[in-house]
C-alpha cells in the first residue's frame, strides 16, 4: 500500500528549495510515459559494476524516480523498496528525511538524489543507518560541469539582456567533495568516480524538454521569481550556437556523471595495515 510521507524540510536558509523540488518531480510525473533515458543508462552503469560483486542483495532499497524497474530484476537482487516522488513509488516522500528503518537493507541505490540536496552528509547518514552491517551504498547523480554549456549561455544570456545575473545554476559537486562525503557519513571502502554519455542535440528546447521531463530545472531557493521572457531564450540559443556545437552541427551537451560507492563497517572487512607493519619494503619491490 502506498504511503506518503510528509516530511518537508524549512526553507528560510536552505540552499535548496525542498517544497518546489517535489512540485516540479510530481509535475513530470503526470506528464511523463515512460523512463528518463540519462536516469537509466545510471541504474544500466551501477548494475554492472554490481555484477562485478560475488553476491546476492536479498532486501534492496532504491531512491530516485523516472527510471525502468524492469532494470532490477536480476538474479543479484532480491525484493526491493522504491522511494521517490512518483506514483509508482511504495512510498512518497523528499530525500531530506526519509522514512527508512535501522538496518534494513543490504544494498541501497540512489539515483540522480543527491545533486539537489541541503545536506549531502546528513543524506549519506540516513543511507548507512538504513543499511546492515556491511552493506553496501551505490550511488549516481550528475557532478560538477554538468551541462555546463547551458549554465555558461544563460549566465551570458541574463548579462547580455538584463544586465546582470540571478541565481540560476545549481552548485554540482566534484569527486573530491561527494568522496569527503562518504567518509563523513562514516562509510568504508568508499569510491568515486566519475562517467558520462556524449549528448548532442538537434534542438534547444529538446534538451529543456528532457530537464523538465527528469523534474529539472532551477530549484534554488534564492531564484528570481521574475518573468523570463522569450528574448532571454533567444539569445541562449544565439550563444549556444555560437560556441557549442559539434561537427554535425547539434548542440552538445557534458553530462559528467558521479557514481558513489561505499559499505558500513563488519569485522569480516578488509583493513588497511598500520604504519611500519608491512612485511616487504618499498624497495623490494621496486627492485
Amino acid at each position: 500500500m502506498q504511503k506518503t510521507a510528509e516530511n518537508t524540510a524549512p526553507q528560510d536558509d536552505s540552499l535548496f528549495d525542498t517544497r518546489f523540488i517535489q512540485m516540479r518531480k510530481q509535475r513530470a510525473d503526470k506528464q511523463n510515459a515512460s523512463s528518463h533515458f540519462l536516469i537509466d543508462w545510471a541504474l544500466k552503469d551501477i548494475l554492472d559494476r554490481l555484477a562485478l560483486i560475488k553476491r546476492d542483495f536479498k532486501s534492496v532499497l532504491i531512491h530516485g524516480d523516472f527510471f525502468d524497474k524492469a532494470l532490477l530484476y536480476v538474479p543479484q537482487i532480491g525484493s526491493f523498496i522504491h522511494l521517490g516522488s512518483s506514483q509508482s513509488c511504495d512510498i512518497i516522500c523528499t530525500s531530506e528525511l526519509l522514512p527508512l528503518k535501522a538496518k534494513s537493507f543490504d544494498l541501497v541505490i540512489s539515483l540522480f538524489e543527491m545533486q539537489r540536496l541541503n545536506d549531502p552528509v546528513g543524506y549519506l547518514h540516513q543511507m548507512h543507518y538504513a543499511l546492515k552491517a556491511d552493506g553496501l551504498f551505490m550511488g549516481a547523480y550528475p557532478g560538477e560541469q554538468s551541462f555546463q554549456e547551458l549554465a555558461i549561455a544563460m549566465a551570458q544570456a541574463e548579462i547580455d539582456i538584463k544586465g546582470g545575473q540571478s541565481p540560476r545554476t545549481l552548485p554540482l559537486m566534484n569527486r573530491q567533495d561527494a568522496g569527503a562525503c562518504l567518509q563523513r557519513a562514516h562509510f568504508t571502502m568508499p569510491v568515486v568516480d566519475m562517467d558520462g554519455p556524449d549528448l548532442s542535440y538537434r534542438a534547444l528546447k529538446t534538451l529543456f524538454q528532457d530537464i523538465r521531463a527528469a523534474g529539472g530545472g532551477n530549484t534554488l531557493t534564492q531564484r528570481s521569481r521574475a518573468y523570463v521572457g522569450r528574448d532571454l531564450f533567444v539569445r541562449v540559443e544565439d550563444i549556444y550556437k555560437d560556441r557549442f556545437l559539434d561537427e554535425n552541427g547539434h548542440y552538445k551537451v557534458t553530462t559528467n556523471i558521479l557514481f558513489l560507492s561505499g559499505w558500513t563497517p563488519h569485522q569480516n572487512q578488509q583493513k588497511p595495515l598500520r604504519p611500519g607493519t608491512a612485511q616487504n619494503s618499498m624497495t623490494e619491490a621496486l627492485s
